[in-house]
């Protein structure tokens, strides 16, 4: 038995017999290749599993699939821009995007957003991290920030300890902090925060006057109607509107005409305020009044009128030239409205969110990551 294992072994060596011929073919094949390649990777080897896969993608060898193993080690090793370029040289006008794959380098942006230095950038990726049941690379606790901009981005996500944070917030003296807190509240939608929501309708500060009364309307609180009716004839006309809005939104019928009112005024923010208490089903009621806003000196208000415009499916090109034009500036804040426009709409282009991954603002990065994730879910 020794005997013919030596001989055996003597013949594979000489490459006598045919049968190790062929498994030595089989040993070498791309598929192989490619197998081991990812076991490489599995084993901690990213850099080796790496140079696997760009000898196949040189040798024009299951591309695609040695383009998947690419991305996944340049994402292991940090690469994450490197992995996005890598991508986009593998498109051609013949091959389709995959979201998947894209998918998979958004979800490593994110891990880098969740350290922003932006508060509010930072709060939402963690949030959306959470939401993912995802943790930062090395399984380490996020820097996210303490406070109410986390709180606002975790209860937007459903997490109940946020939102009984943010309402507990609200007995607080706060300051100019209260109108942030009551607009997260709404956002929210914290229904059990509307009793301490009703008492700053009081507060000496006008902002936060408006800011209870917006929040009581969009948080349903029926109770609350009689108490608004009497903040519909504040001294402060921004106040009033408020109230009247948060009424119409309640569905009281004599806020009907004062919305109406609100819908023809000079001011585009209470128009703006007007046609959302309106809300998505009677958009044939405010869009004539909202488009033209797209003609209002301000920026601002154009930027968020196009994005409302765009939210309710009203296809206007001045909307769509007016989030270009907010796209193409620096302002941070109309950028970032601009790209929820872009990212909301109903099938966005996965060649645009890939260019908000590369935005060198965080706020469209994370429009672009949130929206990214959205399309494979």
């Amino acid at each position: 038995m020794t005997m013919i294992r030596t001989t055996c072994l003597a013949l594979i060596v000489a490459g006598w017999l045919p049968c190790a011929a062929t498994a030595q073919t089989a040993a070498t094949t791309p598929e192989r290749r490619l197998a081991d390649a990812w076991v490489l990777l599995a084993s901690g080897d990213a850099e080796q599993a790496l140079a696997v896969a760009d000898d196949l993608m040189r040798a024009n060898v299951l591309t695609h699939r040695a383009l998947q193993l690419a991305v996944a080690c340049d994402l292991t090793l940090g690469q994450g821009n490197r992995a996005l370029d890598r991508y986009e040289g593998w498109l051609t006008p013949s091959r389709p995007e995959d979201v998947y794959l894209l998918a998979q380098i958004a979800l490593e942006r994110l891990r880098v957003l969740v350290m922003s230095s932006d508060p509010m950038v930072q709060a939402d990726a963690q949030a959306l991290l959470q939401q993912e049941g995802l943790t930062p690379a090395g399984g380490l606790p996020p820097a996210a920030p303490e406070g109410p901009a986390l709180d606002a981005a975790l209860a937007r996500a459903g997490d109940p300890a946020a939102a009984a944070r943010l309402t507990d917030r609200l007995s607080q003296a706060m300051g100019p902090e209260a109108a942030f807190v009551l607009q997260a509240v709404a956002d929210a939608q914290i229904t059990a925060a509307a009793p301490r929501v009703r008492t700053l309708l009081d507060s000496p500060d006008p902002a936060v006057r408006s800011g209870a009364a917006q929040a009581l309307g969009r948080i349903g609180s029926r109770d609350d109607i009689e108490k608004l009716r009497t903040v519909a004839a504040d001294r402060v006309s921004f106040v009033r509107a408020s109230a009247q809005v948060a009424l119409a939104t309640l569905g009281d019928p004599d806020a009907s005409k004062d919305v109406d009112a609100l819908l023809r005024s000079d001011a585009g923010e209470l128009r703006l305020m007007a046609a959302e208490a309106l809300g998505m089903t009677e958009v044939p009621r405010w869009s004539p009044f909202i488009v033209d806003l797209l003609k209002n000196d301000s920026l601002l208000v154009r930027v968020q009128a196009a994005l409302m415009l765009s939210r309710a499916g009203v296809e206007v090109s001045a909307a769509q030239n007016t989030l270009a034009q907010a796209m193409a500036g620096d302002n941070p804040i109309l950028r970032a409205q601009a790209a929820a426009a872009f990212a909301e709409a109903p099938k966005p282009e996965p060649a645009l969110l890939r260019k908000f991954l590369r935005e060198p603002d965080p706020r469209v990065q994370f429009r672009g990551v949130r929206a990214l994730l959205t399309l494979v879910r």
